[in-house]
Parts: structure tokens; C-alpha cells; sequence
């Protein structure tokens, strides 16, 4: 009985520090875009190009990362946890790019699927191209075990897109949280499920969630009217 607490508050302690640095996040106030910079941006001869930096590696929070490896451990770890999973900052700027396209009047050219290597700074990087840019940041990459569950899992992701005009100044910035805090059937998978097809399951369920996180940046635009 000791372990169980031990595990249920370890969990929400964990995801009480996650959710209040997110709510603390999601409050900033966006920059406001610039005028000129907004007709720019508009134009078709200067198409905002995509710098997908790459994510954190897969946080994986499991029962043994607690109390240790050992039966509990052995019990409740993933099976087939080291499937290679695409890249969850790639496959949120596919997503955003197309929302974005639909959505709004943004002229955007094609992701590529190449990622940037992440100095883990976020403030100090600035443009690097000299053009129109969209900075995509993944923020966390995230396993973990549900407190009254311990062999379920749930995903979880947050990332911050920045516009930067071609002379380095952002524009504006949003970010975006899909909690795994929140208990959410659609973002979980069984222990045992990971390995199945390769893991599909797995990979379905990271698609689902950079494309939620997608859909909050999408909605931050257009609230303000870019």
C-alpha cells in the first residue's frame, strides 16, 4: 500500500510542475504582428519557410522509474518500448502547415523533412535564413504511466512556434500543451500494445496529439487576426 501512494503522488506530483509551467506558458501574451511585416508575409514572392528544430528525446515515466526496477517494474514497463518512433516535431509542422494553409491567408512553402539541431535555448535563437520563417519547437516529448493504472500510458506534447521576419524579429509566438496529465482514453495505449504492428498504436497516438497541438496554435492565429 506504501508503494501505491508512493506512485499516485510521484505522478501528480510530477504533472502539477508540468501543468502549472504550461498554464504559466499559454498566458503570455502573443507579440502583435506588424503592419508592414503582415503584408509582407502575405505576399506570395516571400513565402514563410519551416526551421523544425529537433524534439527532446521520449520522456518514458514508468512505475520503475519510482521505486526502482525489480517485479513492480517488470510488470507495468512498456513491451517493445524502443520502437523508433517519426519525429513528433516534424510530424506537428506537416500538421500545422496544412491547418495554417486552410485557415488562414499565411503564404507557406512545404515542410522538409530535415530537422535543425536544438541547442535547448529557445530564446536566443533567432532567424538564421533571411527570410520569412517559422520556428517550430518541441517542448515535451512525454510517456508516462497513469497514476491508477500503472500498465497504461498516456502521451503527452507541447511546442512553441515562432514567426521571425528575414531580419531575425519575431513576429509573434504561440505555444501549445496537450496535457498527459488529463486523462484521455485517445492518447493511451496498454503496456502491451506498443510492440503490435510495428508499433501502430504508438505512432497513431503521437500523430493525434501534435495534430491538437496544431490545432491550438491554428486557433491562436486566427483569434488574432493574422
Amino acid at each position: 500500500m506504501r508503494i501505491f501512494y508512493i506512485l499516485a503522488f510521484s505522478f501528480l506530483g510530477f504533472f502539477q510542475q508540468v501543468s502549472a509551467e504550461e498554464v504559466q506558458a499559454l498566458a503570455t501574451t502573443p507579440t502583435q504582428p506588424a503592419p508592414v511585416a503582415e503584408e509582407q508575409v502575405k505576399d506570395a514572392k516571400n513565402l514563410i519557410q519551416f526551421i523544425v528544430y529537433m524534439e527532446p528525446d521520449l520522456f518514458l515515466m514508468t512505475p520503475g522509474s519510482v521505486v526502482g526496477g525489480g517485479l513492480i517494474d517488470s510488470m507495468t514497463r512498456p513491451d517493445g518500448s524502443s520502437i523508433p518512433l517519426p519525429s513528433p516535431s516534424y510530424l506537428f509542422a506537416v500538421s500545422l502547415r496544412e491547418k495554417l494553409s486552410e485557415n488562414t491567408s499565411l503564404m507557406l512553402e512545404d515542410v522538409k523533412n530535415e530537422l535543425t539541431p536544438f541547442n535547448g535555448k529557445i530564446k536566443k535563437i533567432s532567424n538564421p535564413t533571411g527570410k520569412h520563417s517559422l520556428l517550430v519547437f518541441t517542448e515535451l516529448n512525454f510517456l508516462g504511466y497513469r497514476p491508477l493504472k500503472w500498465a497504461t500510458y498516456q502521451y503527452g506534447y507541447m511546442a512553441r512556434v515562432r514567426l521571425s521576419d528575414p531580419e531575425g524579429k519575431t513576429t509573434w509566438e504561440y505555444r501549445c500543451a496537450v496535457k498527459p496529465s488529463k486523462n484521455d482514453p485517445t492518447l493511451q495505449l496498454d503496456r502491451t500494445e506498443f510492440k503490435n504492428n510495428d508499433g501502430e498504436k504508438l505512432i497513431d497516438v503521437v500523430k493525434l496529439a501534435t495534430s491538437r497541438c496544431a490545432d491550438q496554435i491554428v486557433s491562436q492565429v486566427i483569434a488574432n487576426k493574422i
